[in-house]
């Protein structure tokens, strides 16, 4: 789920999609991912970004954006990302990452 915001109950934008692989053989346990951030609501709705990288949990990451589509049609730019705690008790087997995105598109 893409969200406005750490809270569970904060407004739902969209989906990402993806997959995460190891991407290295060292004690660290590096990830290479793939994504898309698939907008569906807002003033991107229908838009995508194309975001691919390399990092570690518990880091902050930087990934590249490679493109995009509808309003993020030929998009350049870059991702940090870091692992958060959401406000409230605790969710078995929740992962929530806080992305800032700085993105240049026509």
């Amino acid at each position: 789920m893409l969200k406005e915001g750490p809270d569970p109950s904060s407004k739902l934008i969209g989906r990402a999609q993806g997959f995460a692989t190891v991407a290295s053989m060292s004690k660290e346990g590096a990830l290479l991912t793939a994504q898309n951030f698939v907008f569906t609501d807002g003033p991107y709705n229908g838009s995508t970004l194309a975001i691919f990288g390399r990092g570690m949990l518990g880091t902050v990451v930087e990934r590249v954006i490679v493109g995009g589509t509808g309003k993020f049609r030929m998009a350049r730019g870059y991702t940090l990302s870091k692992q958060v705690t959401p406000p409230g008790p605790p969710i078995q087997d929740l992962l929530v990452l806080e992305f800032d995105v700085y993105v240049w598109h026509f």
